[in-house]
């Protein structure tokens, strides 16, 4: 391992693939070397974070929003501002006299239109499941070097930077006291339909932490960073180019792609370190399905290269059924694959006191593919529309959670043509618009 690291370090071109590479390896190290591991306590960990790549593979901000609305119960650094704020909430959140800009209800407590809290991606729902033959009590530590974490339940014992504190998108620390407890607990109420309730059918322990109960730790968060993996879709016919520009193999990638009559799913496999990969669109193959056939298999796909990562079938289960909604079932055009453990480590570093004799970390990466045929496409809605005097509104409600970062796009493709000032002035009031829901 130390080999490995100093192999690394005489790199002379060091990325930030490569930090995560060593932050990763050093973070495995220290594990495999701490004598306080307990032969009867395993700790194992999935979650998800979503990006948008835009024709040429580039990260788009903007993706500070949610698919589906987290129980009222969650903890955030909003709510912590609000409460700390009193009558006068955010009034001097970042030096600003003015509650920041689209950050109602997003967890968030500082400004998203600064240039340093731009969001390129959205770290959704990783949770944290503890087993144990007996009670014990254990710290756990999560630091997010390259964001926030905005969102958490059950409470923690501490978090940095400081609720209005935050300076930029960097630096993200939280500790949990947790009891693990051979018990059944009562646990938070939550509406029948709640994306909550499928993380919480495994056979995990419940545990508490700051006085309330869970059968895991939930926590979410806001980051700007990249992985090496970007998907060129500048093809006007629909075919991808997938890089993977890291120095470590990707073990799995899994291309979908959802209409409103059915779906196609491809198996890519891994994906080699410095591979580069021609890969025809999703959209141009002859086996999109019928919704129902497709989604079996879709998920039975995804569900196995889970537990081939180290999760138990009902942790695999629990992760595709929270996310059936937004990776099988929302129309758009996407690629999953898994991180490798260096990777995870690397973004997410974490301590679990005293160690556990088996950690297990699964994260998958989730990049919506905003292709040049779909830019276009909007690009020419979106200029028909503003012709015929319209508002856009209805064009940028259909964009859904991505308005703002495909219109962004839209306006950063229109500043490199000759178009009307009145065509600009049309879509600057149209992210102002999305940006504010």
């Amino acid at each position: 391992m130390y080999r490995s690291i100093l192999a690394i370090l005489e790199n002379k071109a060091i990325t930030v693939q490569t930090i995560l590479t060593l932050a990763g390896a050093a973070a495995l190290l220290l594990h495999s070397q701490n004598p306080q591991a307990d032969p009867g306590f395993e700790v194992h960990e999935w979650g998800t974070f979503t990006s948008l790549q835009d024709p040429r593979g580039k990260m788009l901000t903007g993706m500070h929003y949610d698919d589906e609305k987290l129980p009222d119960f969650v903890h955030s650094r909003e709510k912590d501002a609000t409460a700390a704020a009193g009558s006068r909430p955010f009034q001097l959140v970042n030096h600003l006299a003015r509650r920041p800009s689209g950050c109602e209800g997003k967890g968030c407590d500082f400004a998203l239109d600064r240039p340093e809290f731009q969001v390129t991606q959205k770290m959704e729902t990783p949770v944290i499941y503890f087993y144990s033959q007996q009670e014990r009590d254990v710290q756990v530590n999560v630091k997010f070097p390259g964001g926030l974490i905005t969102q958490w339940f059950p409470q923690a014992a501490s978090y940095a930077p400081a609720a209005g504190a935050a300076q930029s998108l960097a630096g993200g620390d939280m500790t949990w006291n947790v009891h693990v407890s051979n018990q059944t607990l009562p646990v938070p109420a939550t509406a029948p339909d709640s994306i909550w309730n499928p993380s919480r059918e495994v056979q995990a322990n419940y545990i508490t932490a700051g006085g309330e109960n869970e059968r895991l730790i939930f926590y979410r968060g806001l980051g700007n960073f990249g992985t090496g993996l970007t998907i060129d879709s500048t093809d006007g016919k629909g075919a991808l180019r997938i890089t993977n520009s890291s120095l470590l193999r990707v073990p799995s990638a899994i291309l979908i792609r959802v209409t409103d009559q059915g779906g196609a799913v491809v198996n890519l496999g891994s994906l080699s370190p410095g591979s580069n990969r021609v890969q025809a669109s999703a959209a141009s193959l002859r086996n999109v399905l019928p919704m129902n056939e497709y989604l079996a298999q879709a998920t039975q796909m995804v569900q196995v290269e889970l537990e081939k990562s180290g999760l138990f079938p009902l942790e695999a289960q629990a992760m595709v059924n929270t996310w059936k909604q937004s990776y099988f079932l929302t129309p758009g055009y996407r690629l999953l694959y898994v991180l490798p453990r260096d990777w995870t480590d690397g973004l997410l570093p974490m301590q679990v006191t005293p160690a556990p004799t088996k950690l297990v970390r699964t994260l998958v990466g989730r990049v919506e593919i905003f292709g040049r045929v779909e830019q276009r496409q909007l690009i020419q809605a979106l200029q028909a529309d503003q012709i015929g005097g319209g508002n856009g509104h209805a064009i940028a409600d259909v964009l859904g959670r991505f308005a703002e970062p495909k219109l962004r796009s839209a306006l950063e493709e229109a500043s490199t043509t000759k178009v009307i000032a009145e065509y600009v002035d049309y879509l600057q009031a149209l992210i102002d618009r999305a940006s504010q829901q």
